[in-house]
């Protein structure tokens, strides 16, 4: 009776690797003081060098192909903060 499921065959505990993850971060800022108020501008960068990491492994579905499910890609964040 054939059931058309497919199971994994699995290898060595820890014997498949993801590649290097590889990112940089970068943030500006500026703050300043004018009598009781504080504040700060800043420009936030993640994943300045736009690698599509991979984070996870996925297979199709009878196991035959593998793929990697990546991380963000550039995001840039810009914002002020102010207290008084």
């Amino acid at each position: 009776m054939k059931t058309d499921i497919y199971q994994p065959i699995f290898g060595l505990h820890n014997s498949i690797r993801i590649p290097p993850f590889v990112a940089l971060d970068a943030r500006l800022a500026k703050r300043w003081k004018w009598r009781r108020i504080e504040g700060e501008i800043y420009l936030d960068v993640q994943n300045v060098t736009n690698h599509s990491n991979p984070e996870e492994i996925v297979y199709n579905t009878n196991y035959s192909q593998r793929g990697y499910i990546t991380g963000m890609p550039i995001l840039p964040v810009i914002g002020a903060r102010f207290t008084w």
